[in-house]
């Protein structure tokens, strides 16, 4: 266990001592700040005090059922795309049989996939020093959307952020030094970001990846202890 006393990460973690409400708050503001992107507010400003409560207790007490009853809403796609074309789901028919659904995701067209207006994404660079702190995050708006109507790819989506000209995170700025992870694990770049921000995002509905260089081994040690 590393104890560090000095350079404690208040661009990501609320600064001690804390309490319930701030984080509640803290919490409530992702949640509006990611329906704005996804939504433009319409759902979250649908719902009531009471609906805003369900949604903390239920992630506050472990309560699966109770939290996402309120946070399915949130993850509806909207009935149209961002080029505010009509939508109508994807027949399963028209899918070859030799096919799976996900692999023809980015071949749909933007005229008949149910998306959101941006993705809610963020990313977090592990710096090259291992003794460093963490160094903030990027966010850009990501559209769930190429302009060929083709679905973003999470290796898209990574290049926005990368390559951005306010990302001043990665000390080595090529993506292919380092590796991405969402919850812990690596996904197939060519993963829809819509697919990942419907089905990976993260309680307060952001996909959250992080950047590790390639060359840090972070390797678990299993100790024989008989």
């Amino acid at each position: 266990i590393t104890v560090h006393f000095s350079n404690y990460p208040t661009d990501l973690l609320l600064s001690p001592p804390v309490s319930r409400l701030a984080v509640e708050a803290h919490f409530m503001s992702m949640i509006k700040e990611a329906d704005a992107l996804k939504h433009r507010s319409y759902v979250i400003n649908q719902m009531q005090a009471r609906d805003h409560r369900q949604l903390w207790n239920g992630l506050l007490h472990f309560r699966y059922d109770q939290f996402w009853s309120i946070n399915s809403k949130l993850m509806e796609p909207l009935p149209y795309n961002t080029k505010d074309l009509p939508s109508e789901e994807i027949p399963i028919s028209e899918i070859p049989e030799n096919k799976s659904k996900s692999a023809n995701l980015d071949n749909i067209s933007s005229s008949r996939c149910k998306t959101f207006r941006y993705i809610p994404c963020r990313l977090y660079c592990v710096s090259e020093n291992p003794n460093s702190a963490p160094s903030g995050f990027t966010q850009k708006l990501i559209r769930p959307l190429n302009d060929d109507g083709s679905l973003i790819s999470l290796q898209d989506a990574i290049r926005i952020l990368f390559h951005s000209n306010a990302n001043s995170l990665a000390q080595n700025p090529n993506p292919k030094s380092y590796l991405f992870f969402i919850h812990g694990i690596t996904l197939p770049y060519e993963t829809p970001m819509q697919w990942i921000s419907e089905h990976l995002s993260y309680p307060d509905n952001f996909v959250h990846i992080v950047a590790r260089p390639r060359n840090h081994s972070h390797r678990i040690k299993i100790l024989n202890l008989q």
